[in-house]
C-alpha cells in the first residue's frame, strides 16, 4: 500500500506524478483525464519496485520525463535484478533525467526543490513546496518511524543525518506527505518520532 501523489500546476493544467506504485498507471491515467491534466514529469524519491513498478507503463504512454537521483539509478533499470522478493517482470527504464541535491523541478509555472536523503536508500530524495510548505518525503520520513534500512543501500546513520540535517531545518508547519502511511508534519516529527533522539 503506497501514497503517490499528482502535482499540477492550476494555470498551465501541467502536472507531475510523484511515485509510480505497482499497477498505479491506469489510476493515474484515469485521473490525469478528469482533472484534464497534461502529465510532464514522473518524479521518483527512490527505486525500490514499490514505487517504480508502473513507471515504464506510465511513461511510455504519456511521454512524460522520469526523473531519479543517479545513485538509485541503477534499480530503476534493471529492477528486477535488485528485488528481495519474488516478483512478477518489472519493465526496466534507460530514458530518464538525474535529479541532484538543491536543484529545481518546473511543473507548469510551478517548482519543487530537490534534497538528497540518503539512508533508505543510496539516491533516496525528497520534493519540497515552499510555497504551500509540502514534503514529499518518499521513505525516508514517515508518521513517528523512519524508512527501513536493512536492505541493500540502507543506512542508518546515513538516514539519521539526511532527517536532521535536511528535514528538521524546516519550519514546524511544513506537512510530510510519506510514501506510505498516514501524513504528519516536521513538528509533529521533533515532538513524537522514536527516532527524534537521533536526529534532533
Amino acid at each position: 500500500m503506497n501514497n503517490a501523489f499528482i502535482v499540477y500546476c492550476e494555470e498551465t493544467m501541467e502536472a507531475a506524478v510523484v511515485d509510480v506504485p505497482l499497477e498505479s498507471k491506469n489510476i493515474f491515467t484515469q485521473e490525469l483525464e478528469r482533472e484534464g491534466l497534461t502529465l510532464r514529469s514522473i518524479l521518483l524519491t527512490h527505486s525500490h519496485f514499490d514505487h517504480i513498478g508502473d513507471c515504464a507503463e506510465l511513461q511510455s504512454s504519456t511521454n512524460a520525463e522520469i526523473y531519479i537521483h543517479q545513485d538509485d539509478a541503477y534499480r530503476l533499470e534493471n529492477p528486477n535484478e535488485h528485488t528481495v522478493i519474488s516478483l512478477p517482470p518489472i519493465e526496466g527504464v534507460t530514458d530518464y533525467k538525474l535529479l541532484t541535491d538543491g536543484m529545481e523541478v518546473a511543473i507548469g509555472n510551478c517548482k519543487l526543490g530537490v534534497i538528497h536523503t540518503p539512508g533508505h536508500t543510496e539516491g533516496s530524495v525528497c520534493f519540497i513546496d515552499h510555497i504551500d510548505k509540502l514534503v514529499f518525503s518518499g521513505d525516508t520520513l514517515f508518521r513517528e518511524s523512519v524508512g527501513r534500512c536493512d536492505l541493500p543501500g540502507g543506512n542508518m546513520t546515513t538516514l539519521m543525518q539526511s532527517i536532521k540535517t535536511k528535514l528538521m531545518v524546516l519550519d514546524d508547519d511544513y506537512k510530510v506527505l510519506p510514501g506510505h502511511g498516514p501524513f504528519t508534519s516536521i513538528g509533529m516529527e521533533k515532538k513524537y518520532n522514536q527516532f527524534r533522539a537521533n536526529f534532533l
